[in-house]
């Protein structure tokens, strides 16, 4: 997403992968910092062949039922990937221009969702596979590895 220029539009990322193929399983959550960034990027993706994969899927978006990065944060939380030994397949966060911790991310949604007061609100059930679809649905087949991280002038 990046080389089509969302690059530092966004502050949360993940690309669930199936681990025993290495390849993901056709869909994304992504946080933008601002809504008109997302709708950007519903224009961009919308219909999106990827190439790279010279895959014959064409991709769609829609919008997520958990809303903002603490709540994303907060939603993943105790999800099984966020335990994974490899950090590839957790989710990304981004502070300012780097890649963020996800533990400490996490802790810090916590406490600004203890200061809102809003820290034992109830999250709606993960969406599956025929489920609602988070912010990104997309398929390119094969993707070896986690999503890239470059790009966000972080120095590594």
């Amino acid at each position: 997403i990046d080389d089509l220029g969302f690059v530092r539009l966004y502050d949360f990322f993940y690309l669930p992968m199936d681990v025993h193929n290495r390849s993901n399983v056709g869909y994304a959550f992504i946080n933008f910092w601002k809504p008109e960034d997302a709708e950007q990027f519903r224009g961009v993706f919308s219909e999106h062949r990827f190439q790279k994969f010279q895959s014959r899927k064409i991709s769609s978006v829609c919008s997520a039922h958990v809303q903002g990065l603490d709540e994303n944060l907060k939603h993943f939380e105790n999800r099984a990937v966020t335990h994974a030994r490899n950090d590839q397949y957790r989710p990304i966060v981004f502070e300012g221009n780097c890649r963020a911790d996800f533990e400490e991310a996490v802790a810090g949604a916590k406490a600004r969702l203890a200061a809102k007061g809003t820290s034992n609100a109830p999250l709606a059930p993960a969406a599956g596979p025929r489920g609602r679809r988070p912010a990104a649905e997309w398929s390119p087949p094969s993707a070896a590895g986690p999503p890239p991280t470059g790009g966000h002038g972080c120095g590594s």
